[in-house]
């Protein structure tokens, strides 16, 4: 459930995003990180805390943004970090916009000796899911159809293997 509600929200906002601050060592040390810990990374590191929701009462989403430029609305990046209060789950959603970043988020996950467990396309959505002995990673693409559109959108979200199983 919590991997169709971060893949949702990557593709709601609308914005095309650029994680060019953060490292792929970086996005999977946040995944063990507590929201205090996350939030004292990312503000040392120029992201804005924009809001908290929750997720059906069991997951609190952290919103966090980082722009690139001011002048340009399609450089901002987000990281959603979902946790629960109670139980040790936590789970990392960072958006990207740019090809060659996301490529090399792939590049590092493939170098961990993970398995493609699951592949599928649907309404422009493309979504590979990798695991290996402890994470699932999920690699989603999106690219819009309409010209008023026209940006891809490419977002990674990360859960340990045991949160991807006991899903709903």
């Amino acid at each position: 459930m919590i991997r169709y509600l971060l893949c949702l929200l990557a593709i709601v906002y609308g914005h095309v995003l650029y994680a060019q601050n953060l490292s792929f060592e970086e996005v999977m040390d946040l995944q063990q990180k507590n929201l205090s810990e996350v939030k004292g990374f990312l503000t040392a590191r120029n992201w804005e805390f924009l809001y908290t929701s929750l997720s059906k009462g069991r997951y609190s989403i952290s919103t966090f943004m980082y722009k690139q430029e001011e002048q340009n609305k399609h450089t901002a990046s987000y990281v959603h970090y979902a946790h629960s209060k109670q139980h040790d789950n936590r789970t990392i959603n960072i958006q990207i916009n740019n090809q060659d970043v996301y490529n090399q988020y792939i590049s590092m996950i493939l170098a961990r000796g993970v398995t493609l467990i699951d592949s599928k396309t649907k309404r422009n959505i493309t979504l590979s899911t990798y695991q290996d002995a402890t994470f699932t990673f999920i690699a989603s693409t999106y690219k819009p159809k309409d010209l008023t559109d026209t940006y891809p959108r490419y977002s990674l979200l990360i859960l340990r293997n045991e949160d991807y199983k006991s899903r709903p």
